[in-house]
């Protein structure tokens, strides 16, 4: 899975997973801004982008570093 995407990218996309996670929204829409410009139209990207614009780029009172998934 893994092997279509460089080592840049893979970096970039843990760091700004693990400041999303942390709820460190700000630094983490930035790495995922440099990730799309790498690849534009990353699903997983897009994604949390959406998620955190969804929440004015704050993360919701109680953030345990995921979106429950709706059905």
């Amino acid at each position: 899975m893994r092997l279509p995407f460089g080592k840049k990218f893979l970096k970039t996309y843990e760091t700004a997973f693990n400041d999303y996670v942390k709820g460190n929204w700000e630094s983490a829409q930035k790495g995922f801004d440099l990730m799309l410009e790498m690849k534009p139209n990353d699903g997983p990207c897009l994604r949390h982008i959406n998620h955190m614009k969804e929440n004015n780029m704050t993360p919701p009172i109680g953030w345990e570093g995921h979106k429950p998934f709706d059905e």
